[in-house]
């Protein structure tokens, strides 16, 4: 299974959260993309199923919605 986060990597939406939770689930993959916050949450990562990729533009959401 795949998963995804799209959006502004804020503490209050949730993004710690998300994470602790998928270091948890073996067999799905988690792509997080948005401003800021990757570098930081790094340190929480335990699942080499989760992936930053950074910010994004309105016209590239289809392309990773696709994928």
């Amino acid at each position: 299974m795949t998963f995804g986060y799209i959006g502004a990597q804020q503490t209050e939406k949730g993004v710690p959260l998300l994470i602790h939770a998928f270091n948890e689930i073996e067999d799905g993959q988690l792509f997080i993309y948005g401003s800021g916050g990757s570098q930081m949450y790094q340190n929480i990562v335990r699942n080499h199923n989760i992936h930053f990729g950074g910010a994004i533009n309105d016209n590239q959401k289809q392309e990773i919605f696709l994928n």
